[in-house]
């Protein structure tokens, strides 16, 4: 319910000054609701799960620990929002507006700073978005090079390190291979012959690759 809050807060704010997003806010109507919300349930279970760290975190234990998880969770929430807003906004005008990806840069910094030591190696995640921003930006749009290095910061906080982060990258282009691959939607050079979104392959591989990294350093 929190993430579905906070996007459709964000998106009929969006909506309301920007022209180009006028009457995105149909698409949180109808089927395309129930969509929605179950996709910010999801999100919110695995937020759920990624935040507690620990088997009923937010309800036993030092009372440290509860606050710990309770403001990890409304990262994670946070991230999510961003990502499903992103979404939305990539499939309806092709571009996202920048301060989605700076609230989302944001979340994943205090994500950062909560893990403390248990987080991957900070020179990996540097090294990762300096790629992102002044290497691969040649081969998909600057939007997709900063969901990719939020998804790195989020996957850092979680102990993952570089190997991790190139996972995601080909798991999201892997994804969006096989799907264009059955639409018929890539000619004989490999390009795809109609440009479409490419941030809902992304977020839908964010998610399955974090909880991976949370089974593997906690197993």
């Amino acid at each position: 319910m929190l993430i579905f809050l906070m996007t459709r807060g964000a998106l009929f704010q969006i909506c309301s000054l920007d022209k180009e997003m006028k009457g995105c806010e149909e698409i949180l109507r109808g089927k395309g609701a129930a969509v929605f919300g179950a996709l910010c349930c999801i999100n919110g279970v695995m937020a759920y799960i990624l935040a507690a760290q620990k088997a009923n975190a937010f309800f036993q234990g030092p009372a440290d620990d509860c606050y710990a998880g309770l403001v990890r969770y409304l990262l994670f929430c946070v991230t999510a929002a961003c990502f499903l807003l992103a979404c939305i906004e990539d499939c309806w005008i092709c571009q996202v507006h920048n301060f989605v990806w700076w609230t989302g840069a944001a979340a994943g910094a205090g994500l950062l700073f909560s893990a403390g030591e248990n987080r991957g190696n900070v020179f990996d995640l540097l090294l990762f978005i300096l790629l992102q921003e002044l290497f691969f930006c040649r081969f998909y749009g600057r939007a997709d090079c900063h969901s990719f290095c939020v998804c790195a910061m989020v996957q850092c906080a979680l102990g993952a390190g570089f190997t991790a982060y190139l996972f995601l990258m080909l798991l999201a282009v892997g994804m969006l291979g096989l799907v264009q691959a059955f639409r018929h939607n890539i000619n004989k050079k490999g390009n795809l012959k109609i440009p479409v979104p490419f941030l809902p392959y992304i977020t839908i591989s964010l998610w399955p690759t974090l909880f991976l990294v949370y089974l593997f350093k906690h197993s």
